[in-house]
């Protein structure tokens, strides 16, 4: 049971963790700094913030999920690093299929004035690349965590 727990703990920290950044930093940035201007499409400020943000979130996720599994196993670890890769893959993959033209029209019609994160974060289009880039981001942050709290614990 505890392996179980460890990895929706981690995936749990993860989560919060990025709500809580970006939300921040929605609320401190506004729509201005995350948006093109007229559209919904994410600039790249937003992503060169976005990543470090998601790698910090997720070497805390690996790192909770290490500490709670407690000793030397890494499999809830591979586990979580797997479900975040292969659902970001799932993900970004059904992205690729979606109707281009007419998410385009949609992030071009929106007015982002007033939009508030949860709003922004549903309507935001991030490029191709980056829908890629993700999953890997989070599932190589979790495994670093993982490292961490290992190293943490052969010290102490």
């Amino acid at each position: 049971m505890r392996p179980i727990l460890a990895v929706i703990a981690g995936y749990l920290v993860m989560v919060i963790l990025v709500l809580v950044t970006l939300t921040l930093a929605w609320t401190v940035l506004g729509p201005s700094f995350a948006y093109q201007p007229g559209t919904t499409h994410v600039t790249l400020a937003w992503i060169g913030l976005n990543l470090p943000l998601s790698l910090m979130a997720a070497i805390a996720g690996g790192y909770v999920t290490q500490w709670i599994s407690a000793g030397d196993s890494v499999v809830p670890v591979q586990v979580l690093a797997g479900v975040i890769l292969g659902v970001g893959l799932i993900m970004a993959v059904a992205h690729l299929f979606t109707d281009q033209s007419a998410a385009q029209q949609v992030a071009d019609s929106i007015s982002t004035e007033g939009m508030n994160a949860f709003a922004g974060s549903s309507e935001a289009v991030q490029p191709i690349w980056y829908n890629f880039l993700i999953p890997f981001i989070g599932a190589g942050g979790v495994m670093i965590g993982s490292h961490l709290r290992r190293l943490a614990e052969e010290e102490g």
